[in-house]
C-alpha cells in the first residue's frame, strides 16, 4: 500500500489525541472548585482563562465526546490498515 506509513502516523496521532482528551477529562472530573472557576489549557495552551463552575460539565462532556471521537477514529484507521495488509498477502 502506497500510504501505509502516512496512515500510521495519522493512526498514532489519533491515538495520542484520544489519551490527551481522556486526560483532561479525568482533570476536571477531581478538580476542586474554588471561587468562581477555572481556567482550561491543554499541553499548556489556554483555552479558556474563566470557566464558571456551571459550564464546567459542558466541558467534561466536550472531552468525553472528543476522545471517543478520535478513538473510532483510529480503531477504523488501524482496521482499514490490518484489511489491506491481508489482502496484500493474497
Amino acid at each position: 500500500m502506497k500510504y501505509r506509513n502516512a496512515i500510521i502516523i495519522i493512526l498514532v496521532i489519533l491515538l495520542s489525541f484520544t489519551v490527551i482528551f481522556f486526560v483532561e477529562y479525568l482533570q476536571l472530573i477531581n478538580i476542586s472548585l474554588d471561587g468562581d472557576g477555572i481556567g482550561i489549557s491543554i499541553l499548556g495552551m489556554e483555552i479558556n482563562d474563566h470557566v464558571n463552575n456551571e459550564d464546567i460539565d459542558s466541558y467534561k462532556i466536550l472531552f468525553m465526546i472528543l476522545a471517543i471521537i478520535s478513538l473510532i477514529g483510529s480503531t477504523s484507521l488501524g482496521y482499514m490498515l490490518r484489511a489491506t495488509k491481508n489482502f496484500n498477502r493474497v
